[in-house]
């Protein structure tokens, strides 16, 4: 990941504007926009990264055929474009229409595609009741907490009753990410942008869940992600449980291995080094 480019990114064209300003800008560049999503140099690259965490994704969640997936936060569809050939309907939502222009570029061949512009920081947009699946990867470190809580009660509006979601955010005991946040929060510079890093613990994320009517299947705080799999409260147990013995197996698919800057696992493309998570063993 080069660091130095993405701090431009961020700086320009001004401080303190929105992420969504700032996703806007970033979006309008192809090279721009692949970096931010996780490093990537190329289209190959970003295949190559994204099919290893559909891969991993439809496995552990245990994604078929028949099921309708909604990624919040899809940016150029990276996991989404790989995602999509392994159901039946794909549906990424983003609050960047710039990043959504460049993810229907990517996907415009394939036939059970759709994206879907947020207007704010929920899903008033989308249908209730209509996805078994729904992913939310690499957002919530954007996000305060009022965001995080009212995302988490429209993800219960949205989820099918046997459905599950998955999120993650960064996991303040995690070492590596405790030096981080201590960083951030040192630098006045930093501390005051909107898109600045959030930090949380799992504690907090079970409180979350608690007030938004969603129940927990599986969480794990054993690396710098707080990762967690739910379901509606009032959803289909025999559903839920079926995805909980999957994830007794398949977790480690889904959970980041190495320190934030860890190497590109072995694969087609160059090398790269990038604190996006990748999959554990997919």
């Amino acid at each position: 990941m080069d660091w130095s480019r993405i701090g431009r990114l961020w700086s320009f064209p001004g401080r303190n504007l929105s992420a969504r300003t700032r996703w806007e800008y970033i979006g309008r560049s192809r090279t721009d926009a692949f970096q931010m999503m996780d490093g990537s140099a190329c289209e190959e690259d970003l295949r190559h990264r994204g099919g290893r965490m559909a891969l991993a994704f439809s496995t552990a969640l245990d994604i078929r055929p028949s099921d309708t997936v909604l990624d919040v936060g899809c940016g150029v569809a990276r996991v989404g474009r790989e995602l999509a050939s392994l159901c039946g309907a794909y549906t990424g939502a983003d609050i960047s229409r710039t990043l959504l222009r460049r993810a229907r570029e990517r996907t415009g061949h394939l036939g059970n595609v759709s994206f879907v512009h947020l207007g704010g920081m929920d899903l008033a947009e989308l249908p209730a009741a209509h996805f078994s699946r729904l992913v939310c990867h690499l957002v919530f470190l954007h996000l305060d907490e009022p965001e995080i809580r009212a995302l988490l009660r429209d993800f219960r509006r949205v989820l099918a009753p046997g459905g599950v979601a998955y999120f993650d955010a960064w996991n303040l005991r995690n070492n590596d990410v405790w030096d981080l946040f201590r960083r951030e929060s040192l630098d006045p510079r930093v501390r005051r942008q909107p898109h600045r890093s959030r930090f949380y613990t799992s504690e907090a994320v079970e409180d979350w869940l608690d007030a938004s009517g969603l129940r927990t299947i599986w969480m794990s705080d054993d690396s710098f992600l707080v990762q967690a799999v739910v379901g509606r409260d009032d959803g289909e147990r025999s559903a839920h449980d079926r995805v909980g013995r999957r994830l007794q197996q398949e977790a480690g698919r889904i959970m980041p291995r190495g320190k934030l800057d860890f190497p590109e696992p072995e694969g087609p493309g160059p090398a790269k080094r990038t604190p996006t998570h990748d999959s554990g063993t997919a």
